[in-house]
């Protein structure tokens, strides 16, 4: 299940609520789509919240370069492929080998949502660490001056957005 902090009415203190609920009660995978930007210096310990909570899956919005890409990797994901803290509740509820498990159970997808993304897509697809890409086409649309698909939608936006979804399956990567 996707909880959607970056745009609605959920903060991080509601995704986190969401998230033990969900994970203890409901049986859920819970996903949490980060607050702000690719700009993760400004907002560096929310995926550790997020995640520290019991997040199963990190969704970061408006990914537009390699470097961005990395620091979101470097936020999610332990060494020896990131740089994220050790500690936290969740190593009393998944065991000692959590920081092990973690690396290949966490999902890390990055949103690519802005002509800005475009011009990088090669050498952000490049980096090493996530999962796949969730591809949001209303705000590339926005981004681009398109026709956005509530309203009808344009074949350019849909040629970009197939364009977008073919080179993340032919590096064997989840599309959302």
């Amino acid at each position: 299940m996707l909880f959607r902090s970056m745009s609605g009415n959920i903060g991080i203190l509601e995704s986190i609520f969401i998230v033990h609920l969900g994970g203890a009660l409901l049986a859920i995978v819970p996903l949490v789509v980060l607050l702000g930007g690719g700009n993760l210096s400004q907002w560096r310990s929310v995926p550790w919240y997020a995640l520290g909570a019991g997040a199963m899956g990190l969704v970061v919005p408006m990914v537009n370069s390699a470097a961005e890409a990395k620091a979101a990797v470097n936020a999610a994901r332990f060494p020896p492929v990131g740089r994220r803290s050790y500690g936290g509740g969740r190593i009393l509820v998944h065991g000692d080998d959590y920081i092990t498990k973690s690396n290949d159970e966490i999902m890390l997808m990055l949103q690519i949502e802005h002509q800005d993304a475009l011009g990088e897509l090669d050498a952000i697809l490049d980096v090493v660490g996530y999962d796949g890409i969730f591809i949001g086409p209303t705000d590339l649309a926005l981004s681009m001056g398109l026709t956005i698909p509530a309203q009808g939608g344009c074949a350019e936006l849909d040629k970009i957005v197939a364009d977008i979804r073919d080179k993340a399956l032919s590096k064997k990567m989840f599309v959302a």
